[in-house]
């Protein structure tokens, strides 16, 4: 139907050949590389994880399965987010009766000191006194002040940003270099809250 103008159309089967194997080639070697990429994420997830678990005093016997949780919620996809494996596996779904972290949105400053008065007799914070000292101001101020008062104390407030209107924290003793670098290496946006550093 299509005479000797349609066939001189059509590419040579070997260029077919050539082209089809050139483009699997690619798509191969694209997967690989993003493989790599959701692996060392997770590995530098984990390394956080971990380290958090240790400084805010977690028994060492629920580390495995907390960090599994963790690796679990980010899972294999392009997109996944560290920050909501995070917030998803050692907040709103963790198995473990203790807080690890601390959660609120950005106006609720009242819910800020009843949650660190949950961590506090875990890493050894004498908390009950400061407890009434945070109220009523916005929550930057709040946790800014506490931020500073823990700080007094030898610890520190270690503040995630969600990405959202709320804000993820927890407390931790001593220094906040290490953890700092860690998040700063798993693409987690962290600081340590005080009036000299400011909110995050």
């Amino acid at each position: 139907m299509f005479g000797k103008d349609y066939d001189k159309m059509l590419p040579d089967p070997a260029d077919i050949e050539s082209i089809s194997k050139g483009e699997t080639d690619e798509i191969e070697e694209m997967s690989e590389q993003e493989r790599e990429q959701i692996l060392d994420r997770r590995r530098r997830l984990e390394a956080l994880t971990v380290a958090l678990l240790k400084a805010v005093n977690i028994p060492e016997i629920k580390h495995q399965q907390l960090v599994d949780l963790v690796i679990n919620q980010f899972g294999n996809g392009e997109d996944s987010d560290e920050i909501s494996a995070l917030m998803d596996a050692l907040h709103r779904d963790s198995p473990i009766v203790e807080r690890v972290f601390c959660f609120i949105d950005w106006k609720a400053s009242d819910e800020i000191a009843w949650q660190i008065a949950e961590l506090a007799p875990r890493i050894g914070l004498p908390w009950e006194k400061g407890s009434s000292l945070f109220d009523g101001d916005s929550t930057d101020d709040v946790l800014m002040a506490i931020g500073d008062w823990l700080g007094e104390r030898g610890f520190f407030l270690l503040v995630f940003q969600t990405g959202g209107d709320d804000c993820l924290f927890t407390v931790v003793p001593g220094s906040s270099t290490e953890l700092l670098a860690l998040a700063s290496q798993a693409n987690l946006i962290a600081k340590s809250v005080n009036s000299t550093n400011g909110a995050l």
